[in-house]
């Protein structure tokens, strides 16, 4: 038997979880050895019964890395807020997909890394199991090593984004003495409240992304309710999840049987104040007793499961930012800008700019808008903003309307996101209404600022737009929100009535003159010619 409480017994894997919720019968049938390191006893053994040896396995084992995020239940109103509980397991890919805690992680130690894809080699010596947590890999004496992150593509670990989905939902029952313990809702309520809330991953990705039940023996409506012979009254959610794999390992339902999974606990097991739990890009999730029922609660951690981080903003709040699934509970809303962007739901009405290069000028346009087909061919929905040594920026046109809700502190403005790379954590850093500025100094490190400015804002017609401009600034011929009428007309100093068309073709004929119309004020009631004419007062006049 290994370090980590994992052997065979008749050719089929056990571990310690095993052997402390089976049957005395079952004990005794496990060699003295196994029963000394897993810490059960068994006094009275039925005569004539033989004693498995136990067979030994490897020294050593690779498991992947994944983010396990916990969001936290609000008592006053039974739904998830903003206390975040952060949990790092390893899954042995190889062997049932059993999963472990990370302890005593030196200081020094590397710990970042891409959730479902950092894989780690664990010395059996390093594994203990921990009432607690569960399985534990120890990594005080440094017996465990990162080895190397996939090169797959996509393997089938990491979640897919697009298509139909399927999803078990597994309601836990056991019994704690006489007492059958079991969730506080039925299967059919749960089969009907989850599968009409996840409809919105639906209506936000236009029918990409769509989550259908499970279906398969003893499977009712994606729903299929078990009784586990363990009694897991207080049991921590480590052991629980573990004891609930290992039972629908041995029913034949593996991980990859269908596209995701959730286990729905009863409310006696010990969650440590969280709602939901779930694996990021990974096929699992779990929930404490009815909080599956809550809209906000499954469209948050499936959207782990698909491979999001939480999205907080700039001054350090993780649930702060109010435009997502991943931030504050808006059950009624989509995803903000960056989740957006590598949803890739909107790809086709999403834009890469790069403003060191080339400054840019555009329409944002909601989702709503883009939802419902009014959206032109020149307006998009998602910018990223690039730049080199920089984390990007992710732009949208935030417009509480027909099926996006939000708060109205947030309604018809555009919000500036920023996030480095796809399952990293997100920031609102800024909402801009019109004529109001986000400003990243130093862009790329060559003391030039970048300016994103909201020019205006339209949302008395189909498509809504934002007019937004994106730039290194220079002081020297910026770019501005102007849009000059070669027509339009000013006054000169001298009375005389002239237009923007004239102005451009002094310019080509006199510099100098130009340039004092463009500096001087407006006469006659009329605004001044650099207004007026914007863009051709816009030019280097140096």
């Amino acid at each position: 038997m290994d370090a980590k409480g994992k052997f065979k017994l008749n050719g089929t894997k056990r571990n310690c979880a095993y052997v402390k919720n089976n049957v005395a019968e079952n004990l005794c049938g496990i060699s003295k050895k196994v029963r000394n390191k897993c810490k059960v006893t068994c006094d009275t053994c039925p005569a004539g019964m033989k004693v498995n040896e136990a067979e030994e396995e490897d020294t050593e084992f690779e498991c992947t890395l994944y983010h396990v995020q916990g969001l936290a239940v609000d008592n006053s109103t039974h739904a998830g807020h903003g206390n975040v509980m952060k949990a790092i397991k390893c899954v042995d890919e190889k062997h049932d997909h059993d999963s472990y805690s990370l302890e005593d992680i030196p200081e020094d130690f590397d710990i970042s890394f891409q959730s479902g894809k950092t894989k780690l080699t664990v010395s059996n010596q390093a594994v203990t199991q921990d009432m607690e947590h569960g399985n534990v890999i120890n990594l005080k004496d440094r017996i465990a090593t990162f080895v190397h992150e996939s090169q797959d593509e996509r393997n089938r670990f990491i979640a897919d984004r697009e298509g139909i989905q399927s999803l078990l939902i597994v309601r836990v029952t056991f019994y704690n003495g006489g007492t059958l313990e079991q969730p506080s809702v039925t299967g059919d309520q749960i089969s009907t409240q989850v599968f009409n809330n996840l409809s919105r991953y639906s209506t936000c990705s236009r029918g990409k992304l769509s989550f259908v039940p499970a279906s398969g023996n003893g499977i009712n409506g994606g729903v299929m309710t078990i009784k586990v012979n363990s009694n897991m009254s207080d049991m921590v959610w480590n052991d629980a999840e573990q004891l609930v794999t290992d039972f629908m390992n041995n029913i034949g339902i593996a991980w990859n049987t269908y596209d995701f999974t959730s286990y729905v606990f009863p409310e006696s097991v010990n969650f440590g104040g969280n709602g939901g739990l779930a694996y990021i890009d990974y096929y699992l999730s779990m929930f404490w007793n009815s909080q599956i029922m809550y809209k906000y609660m499954i469209l948050h951690e499936l959207g782990h499961n698909l491979g999001h981080n939480h999205s907080g903003d700039n001054a350090g709040g993780e649930y702060a930012d109010e435009t997502g699934m991943m931030g504050v509970g808006h059950a009624n809303g989509c995803f903000n800008a960056a989740k957006s962007w590598y949803f890739g739901w909107y790809a086709d009405r999403a834009k890469s700019i790069t403003p060191a290069s080339s400054s840019w000028s555009g329409e944002l346009v909601p989702v709503n808008d883009y939802l419902n087909g009014s959206i032109q061919s020149d307006q998009q929905v998602v910018v990223q903003v690039t730049g080199v040594g920089e984390t990007d920026l992710y732009l949208m046109f935030n417009r509480v309307e027909g099926v996006i809700d939000g708060k109205a502190s947030i309604n018809d403005r555009v919000t500036v996101i920023s996030q480095d790379q796809d399952k990293g954590y997100s920031h609102q850093l800024s909402s801009l209404g019109v004529n109001q500025e986000h400003r990243s100094n130093n862009w790329e490190g060559k003391g030039k600022g970048l300016v994103v400015k909201v020019c205006s804002v339209e949302v008395g017609s189909h498509p809504c737009n934002a007019r937004v401009i994106a730039y290194i600034e220079t002081g020297n011929n910026d770019p501005s929100c102007c849009i000059e009428n070669i027509w339009a007309k000013f006054v000169t100093k001298s009375g005389d009535t002239k237009n923007c068309n004239w102005l451009a073709n002094q310019k080509e004929k006199n510099m100098s003159s130009a340039r004092n119309h463009c500096n001087r004020p407006g006469y006659g009631g009329l605004p001044p010619a650099s207004e007026t004419c914007c863009e051709t007062c816009q030019f280097n006049w140096a």
